[in-house]
């Protein structure tokens, strides 16, 4: 294969270029920063990446400010014909097609797999360890490392890559290790026991726990059954004695509520009775107030005074009328002798004129005078009774004047009588009397109403009694909702007790069931032949059984595997041994001008010794390191890595890449280095990358020699 044109469009430093190469040796040179490893990456994305691919590679291809993605072409020969191979990266899309020719792939599978075809590389990685040799990697072949065998690795990697070398020594690390874990303590004791021999010593206790099981089992099945029934029996009667209790709560709470129903109700009526009396109070004392206004400043023997004002002012009339009669006896008649009766008469009637003026005052401030005539009349009585029963001579004209007197107040106290009676609203004493004995009855009936609101209400208000009569009818009324939703479940109260004993006896039938399950379930769990665990015992067995013979599987499987992946390290590796062994040494012998031309390759992993004729002898692959230069151990590298392209590819020829790779060669080095690539490039196309000016000197006419500007 034989790359022609390569076109770059907004790839890294160019925004649009073409490059023509020849199908021989290529140089590219120019200074840093020119574009050397851009056209290298151009090459190797143009050949490998997928243009949908979006990776810290493809990011890192965009050229600095462009806001489209690169667009490359490749332009190639193989085998006589021509291609063209186009990755647009924008729209995500490739074509390879056969210029002149019919051949056209547009999908990305297909146009990797002819690529593949022509380079005898489908992995872009191997292509880079191989056809595509770098300044870095040269120069890492002599960098310190504690291994000896670093020349040996690096061929490895090449060979099987980095990445698969190192996973394949971890791989056969790993089954070394499954191996070692598996077999441990099988062939000899061992304090850390494998997985073999530990499911092996776990089988032996659980047989020997299986033989130790082997009697009780009846009555264990006896225990299990009584016990079944017991969990029965309990829970049947535990739903019974919840069903029970829920009855007897109801009940118990129905019971409450008639009770709570029936206080507030006594409430209630004992607050409308207290409302009651007050209506009845409200009503009199507004009667009176209506019918009795005059009478309500009297007091309640106001009849009484009355009655006795009446009468002491017709006693006084009488008083007078004998006084008058006493007072006027016929002219030229002695004074008769008064008889002892009479005195005892006239002492009678001051004794009630005096007391009648000391106790009518009440009734009216002027009866008050009758205490003086009352007192006279009181004088000359006693006198009489003591003087012989004659009338002195003087008396007559006091008692006169006394009369004129009590006549003056009687005709008064007919006066106020009267203005009394109008007071009330009576035209007479007997209307007076009349009126007065219902207004007593209405005062009587508004005291007795009076004592009864007030003994109902107690410390409390009317507004309380209100409040207190309106509660009691919520309540009442609340108690009687919840009375009519627990209807249904209301039973006799002989059936209460008989709910109630049923109710005890379940529980004591409950509480003897729960005592014997717990004594069985303490049986079962201390018993050593108990049924589930021999079960147990036997799945164990099995279950162990099966993990060994699969532990003992895998101890097959994994030491196959490992002897296959040896095997599979060792063939891989051999492959190469042969061809390498001869290409390497005639290359190694060119390249350091025959001074070392015998090369063994170590078919175990690819070690590679050199025959020193100094020494005359192999240098071992432990010393080949240390006893080089470095100059020759990079002339032994470049030549294990060229014999390496044609045998990994099959005899193809793919383009072989030097990037920077032999700045550090001395001119005698660099020149064989240069015969040996213009060997090559007769039949491979060669591409080599510089910076400096040192293959000026070797640049023949048969070189395309592409230069590159700063800052391209």
């Amino acid at each position: 294969m034989h790359i022609t044109v390569l076109r770059l469009a907004e790839f890294r430093l160019f925004d649009d270029r073409e490059f023509r190469f020849s199908p021989g040796m290529n140089v590219i040179r120019g200074p840093n920063e020119s574009g050397k490893s851009t056209v290298v990456r151009a090459l190797v994305a143009a050949l490998f990446e997928k243009p949908h691919a979006d990776n810290v590679y493809t990011r890192s291809d965009l050229r600095w400010g462009a806001e489209e993605k690169p667009i490359l072409e490749l332009e190639f020969d193989h085998e006589g014909a021509s291609y063209l191979l186009v990755k647009d990266f924008r729209l995500r899309t490739v074509v390879l097609e056969e210029l002149g020719g019919s051949s056209r792939l547009t999908t990305t599978k297909a146009a990797r797999a002819r690529i593949s075809e022509f380079l005898g590389f489908s992995d872009p990685a191997q292509f880079e360890r191989t056809a595509c040799v770098t300044h870095d990697q040269m120069m890492n072949i002599s960098s310190d490392r504690p291994s000896a065998r670093k020349l040996a690795d690096l061929v490895r990697e090449v060979v099987v890559g980095e990445r698969e070398s190192v996973a394949m020594e971890g791989a056969l690390r790993t089954l070394a290790g499954e191996i070692d874990e598996l077999k441990r303590g099988l062939e000899r004791p061992a304090r850390n026991p494998g997985t073999i021999a530990r499911l092996q010593r776990e089988r032996e206790v659980m047989i020997s726990r299986q033989k130790e099981l082997t009697g009780g089992i009846n009555e264990l099945d006896s225990g299990r059954s009584r016990l079944k029934d017991v969990d029965r029996l309990l829970g049947e009667k535990e739903r019974r004695l919840e069903n029970l209790r829920e009855l007897l709560n109801k009940n118990l709470k129905g019971i409450d509520l008639e009770k709570r129903m029936e206080e507030s109700r006594r409430r209630f009526e004992f607050a409308d009775r207290v409302k009651d009396a007050g209506t009845v109070l409200d009503r009199i004392e507004a009667e009176i107030e209506r019918a009795y206004g005059g009478f309500l400043d009297l007091g309640i023997d106001a009849e009484v005074e009355l009655l006795k004002e009446i009468e002491v002012r017709e006693s006084l009339g009488v008083l007078a009328r004998e006084l008058e009669a006493e007072e006027s006896p016929e002219e030229g008649k002695p004074s008769p002798s008064v008889p002892r009766w009479a005195g005892w008469i006239i002492v009678a009637l001051g004794v009630v004129l005096v007391i009648g003026g000391a106790t009518l005052w009440a009734v009216h401030a002027a009866l008050l005078v009758l205490l003086a005539p009352g007192a006279l009349i009181l004088a000359a009585g006693a006198y009489l009774l003591l003087a012989g029963q004659e009338v002195p001579a003087g008396l007559n004209g006091v008692i006169g004047e006394q009369v004129a007197r009590a006549e003056e107040e009687i005709a008064k106290l007919r006066a106020r009588e009267k203005q009394f009676l109008g007071s009330v609203g009576c035209g007479s004493t007997k209307e007076f009397f009349t009126r007065f004995e219902l207004y007593r009855d209405l005062v009587g009936e508004r005291d007795n109403a009076a004592a009864a609101a007030e003994a109902l209400l107690g410390d409390r208000t009317m507004d309380e009694i209100k409040q207190e009569r309106r509660n009691s009818s919520l309540e009442v009324s609340a108690c009687d909702a919840e009375l009519t939703e627990m209807e249904p479940y209301r039973v006799p109260p002989e059936r209460l007790e008989e709910v109630t004993g049923e109710l005890g006896e379940l529980s004591r039938e409950v509480e003897a069931l729960s005592k014997e399950r717990e004594g069985l379930e303490f049986h079962l769990g201390k018993t050593k032949t108990d049924p589930e665990e021999t079960l147990q015992i036997e799945e164990n067995l099995a279950w162990l059984w099966e993990a060994e013979q699969k532990a003992r599987s895998r101890l097959r499987v994994t030491t196959l595997a490992y002897d296959a992946m040896k095997e599979v390290s060792r063939h891989l590796l051999s492959a190469a041994i042969p061809t390498m062994a001869e290409g390497v040494g005639r290359t190694l012998s060119v390249l350091t001008g025959g001074r070392y031309d015998t090369v063994e390759v170590r078919e175990s992993d690819l070690a590679i010794s050199v025959y020193s004729e100094q020494k005359g002898d192999m240098i071992p692959v432990e010393q080949v390191l240390s006893s080089l230069s470095k100059g020759t151990l990079s002339q032994l590298y470049l030549a294990a890595r060229l014999e390496l392209v044609d045998v990994i590819t099959g005899g193809r020829r793919p383009p072989l890449i030097f990037d920077d790779s032999f700045s550090y060669f001395d001119d005698d080095r660099l020149e064989r280095l240069w015969n040996v690539l213009l060997e090559v490039a007769k039949d491979q196309q060669v591409f080599l990358f510089t910076c400096c000016s040192r293959y000026d000197s070797l640049i023949g006419p048969d070189v395309n020699v592409i230069d590159l500007e700063p800052g391209a």
